[in-house]
């Protein structure tokens, strides 16, 4: 998969005005797999982590990793702006475990790869 064009990139620009975009690239051997994704908003973060929180109330383990997984899933699809959301379930289906490794960038795009940083006044 070809790196977005610089007209996609400034598309997504405009019609996502007050959103950072992030351009996410998942490497499979050889090949190249590139994403940009919005950041979550505060709401779509906490839909995020609400539905963390009930896989983690799931009966057995078998439920949990399902609930967790189908909860980045549907949240990675949702932040994925390029490609069209089609191709990102075709190739989600294609290779199911591709989707668990968008749990981090997730994190990051809400703000979880800020560095906080104190002093003694």
């Amino acid at each position: 998969m070809e790196e977005p064009s610089a007209d996609v990139i400034s598309g997504l620009k405009s019609k996502f005005p007050n959103r950072a975009l992030q351009l996410v690239e998942a490497v499979d051997g050889d090949e190249s797999y590139f994403f940009i994704m919005t950041g979550c908003n505060k709401d779509e973060y906490q839909k995020f982590n609400d539905d963390v929180m009930s896989a983690k109330d799931s009966k057995d383990d078998k439920s949990k990793a399902a609930a967790f997984r189908s909860a980045v899933e549907r949240t990675a699809i949702a932040m994925i702006k390029w490609p069209d959301r089609e191709t990102v379930e075709a190739l989600f289906k294609e290779k199911p475990a591709m989707s668990m490794n968008f749990a981090e960038e997730l994190h990051k795009a809400a703000g979880s790869n800020v560095e906080v940083r104190s002093k003694k006044l």
